[in-house]
Formats: structure tokens, sequence, C-alpha cells
């Protein structure tokens, strides 16, 4: 997430050379594009972290810190799978 990012609430998520942002409330893709399989394991993540992700925006908003919000934990060779906020790796720069 960007503090000066346009609306709707969206994050940013990337998949190797794909990048992409994702509405918060609808999940649906605003720009960009990844891999069906990356889509969906973020899809998962973002559902688990909706309420943290809902903050952070506001928080950006508001130009306050954002909060770290733990990755997905999956371990099927996606080493460049990235699903987070703020330092983690979604993607928020």
């Amino acid at each position: 997430m960007y503090y000066d990012d346009h609306v709707p609430p969206h994050f940013h998520a990337k998949y190797g050379e794909h990048r992409t942002q994702i509405n918060i409330e609808t999940l649906e893709i605003l720009e960009g594009e990844l891999p069906r399989r990356a889509l969906s394991l973020i899809t998962e993540w973002a559902v688990m972290h909706r309420n943290e992700l809902r903050q952070n925006w506001k928080n950006a908003r508001d130009g306050m810190p954002l909060q770290d919000i733990a990755p997905l934990e999956w371990s099927g060779g996606m080493n460049e799978f990235n699903s987070g906020c703020k330092s983690l790796l979604p993607v928020s720069e």
C-alpha cells in the first residue's frame, strides 16, 4: 500500500514479473494480471486478512504507520510469491 494511493481501497501484489492491484472489498483485479494459481493464493490470503488490509488502508489515508500482515504460509515452490503489506512479501513498497 502507498500513502498517496488512489481509491478504491486496494493492495498491490506481485509474482515474478507479474504485478497487480486488487480491490480489498471485492478482491477483483483493478490493474495488471497474475497467473491463475498465484491469484488463487493471494485471494486466499486476502480473505484471511481483509480486516487488517482495511485497517492499513485507513492508516495509509490518515498518514499513520502501516502494520505488518503475516504472509501466506505455503511451501509449494512459489518462492517469488508475495502476499503481505508494508515490508512483507502482496506488495507494498
